[in-house]
């Protein structure tokens, strides 16, 4: 079974997005979103799904920040590789040219 920490309506609905659907961005939203509404439903309630409204209320704010230190990690990644790719595009002709010579 998938702990999925009292958030078993939002764990349904992303398994129903196709997986074209299934991109970092959308996902990033989509749990944002699910986390920002179970931190309202424990502000209104008083308690989580499993009885520890303060922990779960600091987790979902943990989360959230989370998502954004591994989307601008992925973003670095991602760029760096595409520096990686120009750069080695460059010394391949570089090499060309120079065996042409």
């Amino acid at each position: 079974a998938v702990a999925t920490g009292g958030m078993d309506e939002a764990w349904k609905i992303w398994k129903r997005v196709p997986m074209a659907g299934r991109t970092w961005a959308a996902w990033k939203v989509h749990w944002t979103a699910a986390f920002q509404e179970k931190r309202k439903l424990i502000k209104l309630t008083g308690t989580a799904f499993n009885g520890m409204a303060n922990q779960a209320t600091d987790q979902s704010i943990d989360y959230v920040g989370a998502l954004d230190n591994l989307a601008n990690a992925a973003l670095q990644k991602n760029e760096t590789v595409e520096q990686l790719v120009r750069t080695n595009s460059i010394l391949t002709k570089t090499n060309e040219s120079m065996q042409a010579d």
